[in-house]
């Protein structure tokens, strides 16, 4: 006989056998998926809060507009100035100071300027080492002209105060006669 298949008892045991074991695998599958999902579902929480700080100078004295307000310069005469800047922010920041040109007719190529910080507070500061800058006032915007470039009083906390201490000297050249500047010298915090 071609064909016909007959049904032996030993056949229904394999079977029986193979069923079990693909039941078992299921089960295996299935279980394992179950818990997968557990695992991807299960979730925590807590609660949270951002403040910003704040980023703060005050400059102290009578509000002080002008390091330097001296007319009719000559040679050999040195204008002093000294500014004290209390840091007033919540968090650390780093403060720089730098200089913008305002306008003029050249006299900054001509005035030898020189910046120090000081231990004292204003007035009768003395300058605290070697100055940070010592060149012309021309020199000073061109290389720190942005809180980038700045020059680095520091990273302050608050309430704490940096003295700057400031000194022009004219140079002697006939050149510089009847010129002026005009210029800003800003002093910068950030975090």
């Amino acid at each position: 006989m071609t064909g016909v298949s007959v049904w032996r008892p030993a056949d229904a045991g394999r079977r029986l056998v193979g069923a079990i074991v693909l039941a078992a695998a299921v089960a295996l599958v299935i279980g394992g998926i179950r818990t997968s999902l557990a695992e991807v579902t299960a979730s925590t929480s807590s609660t949270g809060l951002f403040s910003a700080g704040s980023i703060e100078l005050e400059q102290v004295g009578e509000g002080v507009e002008l390091l330097f307000d001296e007319d009719l310069l000559y040679p050999g005469v040195k204008a002093d100035a000294c500014v004290e800047v209390v840091y007033r922010g919540s968090v650390p920041a780093d403060v720089r100071v730098y200089a913008q040109p305002l306008g003029g007719t050249g006299l900054d190529q001509y005035i030898r300027f020189e910046l120090w910080t000081s231990n004292r507070p204003c007035p009768g500061g003395e300058p605290a080492g070697a100055p940070l800058f010592g060149e012309t006032l021309l020199d000073f915007w061109q290389t720190h002209g942005d809180y980038r470039s700045g020059v680095d009083l520091g990273r302050l906390e608050q309430d704490q105060t940096v003295t700057m201490m400031a000194r022009a000297e004219l140079f002697d050249d006939a050149d510089a006669a009847g010129r002026y500047t005009d210029f800003a010298i800003v002093v910068e915090a950030r975090p």
